[in-house]
Formats: C-alpha cells, structure tokens, sequence
C-alpha cells in the first residue's frame, strides 16, 4: 500500500507518492527530490508542475541524518549517517 505525504505547505503543490513518512527531504536541482526516512531513500524526477515519479530507492546502512544536493563536482555535501 502506498500512503502520500504532502511535502508542500501551500495551494500549488505536487503530491510525491512516497512509501514512508518523510524524515528529510532534498530537493536536486531543478528536477530532482529526494526523501529519506530512517534507513530508507526514494528518489522522484519532477517533470513540470503536475509530475512527480519515483526514480529509484535504496537502503543504507544507518539513519539517514542528513540530505544536501550538490552538483556533481563538489564534494562537500551528501548523504550523512
């Protein structure tokens, strides 16, 4: 079963169909968004204004503490456990 968590306070928003409840959230850039729940990270293409599918989802080996976006050349941010 899947249950939505709305991530956006306001009338214009998207409904991300998100597995769990969301503990963290990034958003990557433009067309990016990924959400983190305990051990657990699902990753969404956004695709204008009304889409937004999941990517893929992965498992990590501890909470997940912290999410930051970076572009691909900068090493400082990340994933943190």
């Amino acid at each position: 079963m899947v249950q939505l968590y709305n991530l956006h306070p306001f009338g214009s928003q998207q409904v991300v169909p998100c597995k769990l409840e969301p503990e963290r959230f990034c958003g990557g850039g433009r067309d990016a968004l990924f959400v983190a729940a305990g051990c657990k990270v699902e990753a969404f293409t956004v695709a204008g204004q009304e889409l937004c599918q999941p990517r893929c989802n992965f498992s990590t080996l501890g909470r997940v503490l912290r999410l930051a976006y970076s572009e691909a050349a900068d090493r400082a941010s990340g994933l943190q456990f």
